[in-house]
């Protein structure tokens, strides 16, 4: 535990001052940190059943999610056609890999490769998309986002560890609590807060900006978390990797983030 906890602590001083450096930068720098993290996060996926017989066509998938992030940094225009044609050949292309690879779990495998490209590249994939409405705006939601989903995760656990008792989903994460999950919500709300009070980054946030973001972040983002935490469970794993060490795979930090960013994109576009 003692160990664990020092990776972490090693985690956290290096990579979130990386982090927001490159946010900083931003431009095609950002872009490939997120396509790494999104690669990295597909391999740690793709490999939770391998234990229970599926072999998925890793090659396959990280190609397809290859696609759709540079489909996201140059912000392409694409007519319903052509989406529901590409989505087709790539279905058909799967199948049709498959069907040579000539191994057990055929439409496990298929399900799986599909899902994934969904489940990651489309959703961490609208980060960039979020960075490129702070290059145009001049603002900071790329950073925000991040802060408030990270600080929902640690205090999360810190409150989880102080006063949780009453267990939210014990089926799918036995050791969150009701507690734990309302401490991440109140971080969440104070990053907002803080941003739209100390007017940090020229956000111009509203008061129900600050609400919808901090609820995205804080309620939603922590239902990512519960998803893949029954995931492994299912796959009978703890943890998805072991990349980030005290933090386990890439997949496991940023699983509030695959509900959160695309949300917080969604709403940042229609609001």
């Amino acid at each position: 535990m003692a160990e664990k906890g020092k990776g972490r602590t090693l985690i956290n001083s290096i990579g979130i001052p990386a982090i927001l450096s490159l946010i900083w930068v931003g431009g095609i720098y950002f872009s490939i940190f997120i396509t790494f993290v999104v690669l990295l996060a597909m391999n740690d996926f793709y490999n939770l059943y391998v234990g229970k017989g599926y072999t998925p066509s890793k090659m396959l998938g990280i190609g397809g999610g290859i696609l759709v992030l540079i489909f996201y940094y140059f912000n392409l225009e694409i007519t319903s056609p052509e989406l529901i044609g590409s989505i087709i050949v790539f279905t058909f292309l799967t199948m049709f890999s498959e069907l040579f690879r000539k191994r057990d779990n055929f439409l496990e495998n298929i399900s799986l490769v599909l899902f994934g490209i969904l489940y990651l590249p489309v959703t961490l994939g609208t980060l960039i998309l979020l960075r490129q409405v702070d290059t145009v705006d001049g603002t900071m939601f790329t950073a925000a986002i991040l802060l408030a989903v990270w600080l929902c995760d640690s205090a999360a656990m810190g409150t989880g560890m102080l006063w949780g008792k009453t267990k939210i989903i014990p089926w799918a994460s036995p050791k969150k609590s009701v507690q734990g999950s309302l401490g991440g919500l109140c971080a969440s709300f104070g990053v907002y807060i803080i941003f739209k009070t100390a007017n940090i980054g020229a956000l111009d946030l509203s008061w129900t900006d600050v609400a919808v973001l901090s609820l995205i972040a804080g309620f939603i983002g922590q239902i990512g978390d519960f998803m893949e935490s029954w995931m492994k469970r299912q796959a009978g794993v703890k943890d998805s990797g072991t990349f980030l060490m005290g933090h386990g795979g890439v997949l496991d930090r940023f699983d509030s983030m695959i509900f959160a960013a695309p949300l917080s994109y969604a709403y940042l576009w229609i609001r």
